[in-house]
């Protein structure tokens, strides 16, 4: 079963290309470790693959921010001590906060603060809650793209079995090595021990 490593751009979401490439659950899993590997050709390729077709987040517009900020103050309480007035003027706060939060993460930020929050949170709250998946997403592309840098650093092709010396190649080679030694030339005979000779 394939998965997206990261929320941005969810297949539930409208306009989302449901044809993008997806991760295997291995490869998913992967990005998500602090592992290491070096990795093949196949998974650099299925990686790159991946990067190229993430599309850069939409940002959410400042009617995003009203609509989400909108449906937290018909659920959430203001704090004591708020006035209409206040509330009222808040919204173009949460606008500037906001601005440059790509929208999918503005959505999930703001669902988990309706799960979490009694009071109205307030813009930093909204703005932390939406990091958290834009972080996700980020980490995610940085790991694919450092395991693609050290496939193409370190990664060597294993050995063919045409390309391995045979047996007999082996023991032909040994022993012109052992021909070619100092000690079986020109009859001169060295000590392998200490001692004089």
């Amino acid at each position: 079963m394939a998965t997206e490593v990261t929320p941005s751009n969810p297949p539930n979401t409208p306009g989302t290309p449901m044809s993008r490439p997806r991760l295997s659950e291995k490869l998913a899993a992967l990005l998500k470790s602090q592992d290491n590997p070096i990795i093949g050709p196949k998974t650099a390729t299925e990686l790159r693959n991946w990067l190229t077709a993430q599309p850069e987040p939409a940002m959410a517009t400042t009617d995003d921010v009203d609509e989400h900020v909108t449906a937290l103050s018909l659920v959430l309480k203001e704090r004591p001590g708020t006035t209409k007035l206040e509330a009222g003027a808040r919204l173009d706060l949460y606008a500037r906060a906001l601005k440059g939060v790509a929208k999918a993460d503005l959505a999930r930020g703001t669902d988990d603060l309706l799960r979490t929050m009694t009071f109205m949170p307030t813009p930093a709250e909204v703005l932390k809650a939406a990091n958290k998946y834009a972080a996700r997403r980020e980490f995610a592309h940085f790991r694919a793209r450092q395991l693609i840098r050290d496939h193409e650093a370190k990664w060597k092709p294993p050995l063919r079995e045409e390309d391995m010396a045979s047996p007999e190649e082996v023991a032909a080679l040994m022993k012109k090595l052992a021909a070619d030694h100092p000690s079986e030339r020109d009859g001169c005979k060295r000590v392998a021990t200490g001692g004089e000779g």
